[in-house]
């Protein structure tokens, strides 16, 4: 695709966002395909048409839009296995049909798609097109599914390991009752921290009930979160 204009010099004043699922065979249609191609100044996006994508680009062209006019598909767009298509109004149709694109995809026409080599950070992503899969309980996958879809990927929550407290009141009791003679108080796991705290808040009411005790946290910060 040629670019006449730079980025700095499109001024796009309004967009237009239309669906294109609709029946044609309807007795009257509600969309006028060429009238919105003969808006100017205009960004196009049209949902759900990738059935019709001849026709509707057959029809922005009668209505006078130009068939060197950019446009672009984008399919899956925000996730990890998202892809796209750029061409013309009059080569998209096959440039998708080559490509292999089908729904669910969204379609852009105007000038406003010449940024979209410059702005396309997205699919330049380290991780981008991978799709991971966390198999660890849902409580602990926030922070490490944040991190793997800023990188791009598409995560997958797959929850193999269902943590359930195993609580001996009488022994429960015992601990707590002693803990004020320990120096030490030394976590191995988030859950743990959970569980403890769950039962400590049944018990007493201040922190401070558990004297000067020292803490230490391995392979977690969940300690920070109760303060």
């Amino acid at each position: 695709m040629r670019v006449s204009r730079s980025p700095s010099e499109i001024r796009v004043r309004r967009l237009v966002l239309v669906t294109g699922h609709e029946d044609p065979t309807k007795h009257e249609l509600q969309v006028d395909w060429a009238k919105l191609g003969g808006l100017k100044n205009t960004t196009l996006a049209i949902y759900m048409g990738m059935s019709r994508l001849r026709d509707i680009m057959a029809g922005f062209q009668s209505g006078g839009l130009g068939p060197d006019t950019p446009a672009v598909v984008v399919r899956w767009a925000s996730l990890g296995r998202q892809c796209s298509v750029t061409a013309t109004v009059s080569t998209l149709e096959d440039a998708v049909t080559k490509a292999g694109l089908t729904a669910p995809s969204v379609i852009f026409v105007g000038d406003v798609v010449q940024h979209q080599e410059a702005v396309d950070w997205f699919e330049h992503l380290s991780l981008f097109g991978k799709r991971v899969t966390i198999p660890r309980t849902r409580d602990g996958n926030s922070g490490l599914r944040q991190r793997l879809e800023q990188l791009g990927a598409e995560v997958v929550e797959l929850p193999l390991i269902n943590v359930v407290p195993d609580v001996d009141k009488h022994m429960v009791v015992e601990i707590f009752s002693e803990l004020g003679t320990y120096d030490w108080i030394v976590f191995s796991s988030a859950n743990g921290v959970k569980v403890f705290f769950e039962q400590f808040d049944k018990a007493y009411d201040d922190i401070r009930a558990l004297g000067l005790l020292r803490w230490e946290m391995r392979r977690c910060g969940r300690l920070k979160s109760v303060g």
